[in-house]
């Protein structure tokens, strides 16, 4: 008899403290979504990466008088649409978007549009020194979000979804890439059901040559905007 009692009594002490924590793990939920869209450090890689850790700083900074030079690399195969990208190529990559906004349950946050600003702008005026993209490959990629607490588990390696070829006129930005072609989100009834880190390669397949250094690109900026806006999207002037 008192073995069932001493058995009884780490039974329910067991389901008490098993209790509180999923409790905690259930209240933390909120916060780790939040935590997603509090990061304000946006890693960007490129083609010169590996030599220069700085490189793809400008692409982010919301900085139009300063711009990121990217070194072009004539591809002969870069027009074939593949989603296995040529090796030899001028590109940025970087974790662009969450597929959803923190709520109970999570909103769904599709993109609404790519913002380009091509060339240098200095002192906010636009400028032709450096080569700007005349055409460009969007590649996309989503992965998972897994929450490792519970889950006990890695997020899997990004998956492809689509890739897209913009052809860029050469003007003053910002050029305004439409979203017409990423799928919308899924419903999502709980954190992480559903909920994706939207990864987008930017290929440089062709260029407007320089005034002064004809094939050494450059882009001033990049922005995006999704139907819930996570941020103040940058806004300057466009040129008519």
């Amino acid at each position: 008899m008192k073995n069932q009692k001493e058995t009884l009594a780490l039974a329910v002490i067991w389901i008490l403290l098993i209790g509180i924590f999923q409790s905690v793990l259930l209240s933390s939920i909120p916060d780790k979504i939040e935590k997603i869209y509090q990061s304000k450090k946006r890693a960007v890689i490129t083609g010169s990466s590996k030599e220069d850790p700085s490189a793809g700083s400008a692409l982010f900074d919301r900085n139009l008088n300063k711009a990121e030079l990217l070194p072009f690399i004539k591809n002969q195969n870069s027009n074939s649409i593949s989603h296995k990208p040529p090796q030899n190529v001028s590109f940025f990559q970087t974790e662009l978007f969450v597929t959803h906004f923190p709520g109970s349950p999570p909103l769904a946050n599709p993109l609404k549009e790519i913002i380009l600003w091509p060339g240098t702008y200095e002192s906010g005026i636009f400028s032709r020194k450096y080569a700007r993209p005349s055409l460009i490959r969007l590649i996309f990629f989503e992965q998972e979000f897994v929450d490792t607490d519970r889950e006990f588990r890695l997020p899997p390696p990004p998956f492809y979804i689509l890739e897209k070829m913009i052809e860029l006129p050469d003007r003053e930005g910002p050029f305004i890439i439409q979203n017409t072609f990423l799928p919308a989100p899924k419903v999502s009834k709980k954190f992480p059901e559903h909920i994706f880190q939207i990864i987008m390669r930017v290929e440089i397949l062709d260029i407007y040559p320089g005034n002064e250094f004809p094939e050494k690109t450059a882009i001033a900026e990049i922005d995006y905007r999704t139907e819930i806006p996570e941020h103040e999207a940058m806004k300057f002037r466009q040129s008519n």
